[in-house]
This record gives C-alpha cells, sequence and structure tokens, in this order.
C-alpha cells in the first residue's frame, strides 16, 4: 500500500518542487504534503499579490477568485466560504 495526500504524485508541479527541494536542501524530502502544501499557498498569495495588490481588502478578495491553481499538491479552488474542501484521490498499483 502506498499513501499519499498528494493529488498526483507524478504531477510536473510537484516533481519541479521535489527537485527544486532536492538541489536546495540536499536531502531527502520525508513530508511532502507539509511542504507541497505550505509552497502552494506561498505561490497562491503571490499570484494574488501580483494581480491584485497588497491591500488586505485586495487579498482577501482576490483569494476568492482562486480557481483551478495547479499546484504541487493538488489543483486548488477556493469557494463562496473561503475554504478548498479537498477530494480523495484513490491510486490502483497494477504490477
Amino acid at each position: 500500500i502506498y499513501q499519499t495526500n498528494i493529488a498526483d504524485p507524478d504531477s510536473a508541479e510537484f516533481k519541479g518542487l521535489k527537485s527544486r527541494y532536492d538541489q536546495f536542501y540536499r536531502k531527502p524530502l520525508l513530508l511532502p504534503w507539509f511542504v507541497a502544501t505550505g509552497y502552494d499557498a506561498l505561490m497562491i498569495l503571490d499570484e494574488v499579490i501580483t494581480r491584485q495588490g497588497v491591500s488586505p481588502e485586495k487579498v482577501a478578495a482576490g483569494l476568492y477568485q482562486i480557481k483551478n491553481f495547479k499546484g504541487a499538491s493538488r489543483e486548488i479552488s477556493i469557494n463562496e466560504l473561503g475554504s478548498s474542501p479537498l477530494r480523495d484521490v484513490l491510486f490502483q498499483v497494477i504490477d
């Protein structure tokens, strides 16, 4: 059994993050979910600030506009309640 909270560990976004992590820290990425979600949070914030500006009101409004953001952890959309619900993903290993 292989368990992961990364929606697609073979995605280009996650592989890119892992490659940069390995080069920078020169050690294995042991907690991919925590690293990927933290990275995604900063990348979403960067996108919102780039589009909207830095005022708290504009950042807050911009976060609600995030739809289908291709993050390292998964694709992220923020709903009208300010949440980004997860969906379960199941992989089958065929040998």
